[in-house]
């Protein structure tokens, strides 16, 4: 593979989720007023379920390390 290859596939990715997200509906999940939203229900679920939700928190980290997906890889 040639060196300018994986940069210029990077870049190409970065572009096409911009554009993604600029010009589809995603565009109006993503503004801060629903990622607020979304916090206030995911908070009053952990607090209505508390053992399901740290019952499914450990299942989804046992898959991950089991499976050794990584979480901030460059």
């Amino acid at each position: 593979m040639k060196k300018w290859l994986k940069p210029a596939l990077l870049v190409l990715l970065v572009a096409a989720v911009i554009l993604i997200v600029r010009f589809t509906p995603l565009r109006d999940y993503l503004d801060f007023q629903k990622l607020y939203e979304g916090r206030d229900n995911l908070l009053d679920y952990v607090n209505n379920y508390y053992i399901l939700s740290v019952a499914v928190y450990i299942l989804v980290y046992f898959a991950v390390v089991a499976l050794s997906i990584p979480g901030a890889t460059i």
